[in-house]
């Protein structure tokens, strides 16, 4: 995403949306200085880096550990992923929220989506998308694909680690997969202490923040 290119694309997906009237629909407290300043960079012929010209924007580029960044203590409102926490392993999730404790003001808001599908089954239609639950951990390494590597943590599973975090959960939004595809899957022994309920889970927005 940080390329020249596909930065001015953003930005233009702005204007556009302006000159429409759509965005005043979206997003009613729209900043008509913000939109003005998009639409002068957009009317530049320019070099300058994707960094450089979010800078501009007053949007401040950090590329670093998530567990451990340069960012000042109590200084951050809001943290939002999408589709990310579910590729990322609970040791390293536990740095990350730590941090995020330290970093986030006293009334941050996080917004997570998760999507826990065995993503093996968008491509292999014999598959269910709660598939990887009958693997046990020793035999899921050797089928967790380095390139789209899965934790495979349940709902649960991200509830006590926002709390263990010290984050208090005010939302969840979650939809839930066919209970007979999730029948059909014999499930390992790590995920038989988990209820029907949370296992069935396939997507969620989990909306949290700091106690």
């Amino acid at each position: 995403m940080l390329r020249p290119a596909a930065v001015c694309e953003a930005l233009k997906f702005y204007a556009d949306f302006e000159k429409t009237g759509r965005l005043e629909k979206v997003l009613p407290a729209r900043r008509l200085d913000r939109l003005a300043n998009i639409k002068s960079m957009l009317g530049q012929a320019s070099d300058e880096t994707a960094t450089a010209l979010l800078k501009r924007l007053n949007i401040n580029v950090v590329v670093a550990d998530a567990q451990k960044t340069p960012i000042s203590k109590e200084s951050i409102d809001f943290f939002v992923s999408s589709g990310v926490l579910e590729y990322i392993p609970r040791p390293v999730l536990q740095g990350i929220l730590k941090e995020f404790k330290r970093i986030g003001s006293r009334g941050a808001v996080m917004s997570h989506r998760l999507n826990l599908v065995a993503q093996y089954s968008y491509f292999d239609p014999s598959i269910t998308e709660f598939n990887f639950l009958r693997f046990t951990e020793k035999q899921w390494r050797w089928r967790n694909s380095p390139l789209i590597w899965q934790n495979r943590l349940r709902i649960p599973d991200y509830r006590d680690l926002l709390t263990e975090a010290g984050f208090e959960l005010v939302g969840e939004e979650s939809t839930s997969g066919k209970p007979e595809d999730l029948a059909r899957v014999p499930l390992a022994p790590e995920f038989r202490q988990y209820s029907r309920e949370d296992l069935i889970v396939l997507h969620s927005f989990l909306t949290a923040k700091g106690r």
